[in-house]
Parts: structure tokens; sequence; C-alpha cells
């Protein structure tokens, strides 16, 4: 069996616990580690940290995609689009 690569996704977040809710309860993420500032999720295998950030507008835009494959995760179904 080939492994499919795997890739670890940083997120920024104003709101730690509303966003590990919307990751965790919405998008079926696998809840791992937590702390104050951080949390790490396993989305597929993959491994997804929301990081506390109070003010986002002091990040830099980000210049990536993340693509998913709705057959793939059927959660994400009942999002809109």
């Amino acid at each position: 069996m080939v492994e499919r690569p795997r890739f670890h996704l940083s997120i920024p977040a104003i709101d730690l616990q509303r966003s590990h809710d919307l990751y965790v309860l919405t998008l079926g993420c696998r809840p791992g580690c937590r702390s104050d500032q951080a949390a790490i999720l396993d989305f597929e295998g993959h491994q997804w940290v929301l990081q506390s950030t109070p003010r986002l507008e002091e990040l830099p835009q980000p210049n990536q995609d993340v693509l998913f494959s709705m057959e793939r995760t059927p959660a994400m179904r009942s999002l809109p689009a």
C-alpha cells in the first residue's frame, strides 16, 4: 500500500474554543493535545494546529489554498457554498 502525502496546517483562531468546536463538531476533525494557546487536530491523517491569535489583522495574508474532495468529507456537504 502506498502511503499518501501528509501535511501540517497552522490556522489562526481569534476564539480558540469556537474554532475548535467548528473543526471538531462540523468538519469531523479528531481532537488531540490542547493548551490555552493552541489545539492540535487530526483531519484524515493530516495535522491541523489552531493557534490562538487575538488580532488577525497583524498576520500576513496567506497565499495558499487547501482543496477538499466532497466525497471524502461528508460533514462539509452541509456547509453553505
